[in-house]
């Protein structure tokens, strides 16, 4: 399952890279936005299944470090998206 998770958020990454290269003509900055943000709530999912596990458990500084990572992310594509 996370597996599957990290893959989808690489893609929907990747899908907001590029159209924010394609540009406002055709896919737009906002569709590239939700996508980011879409991007942030999976990574989000992500690090809390990693809290919850405890055979997994990553030290306290990477798993802020990971969150906030998460939020700017979304931060970005939030402002950017001119909600």
């Amino acid at each position: 399952m996370k597996t599957l998770l990290n893959i989808i958020w690489v893609l929907l990454l990747a899908l907001s890279a590029g159209s924010y290269l394609v540009g406002e003509n055709y896919v737009g900055g906002s569709t590239a936005a939700w996508l980011l943000m879409g991007a942030a709530l999976i990574k989000l999912i992500l690090i809390s299944s990693v809290y919850m596990e405890l055979k997994y458990c990553r030290p306290l500084y990477l798993r802020v470090a990971m969150g906030l990572y998460a939020l700017t992310l979304g931060l970005i594509a939030w402002v950017s998206s001119g909600i």
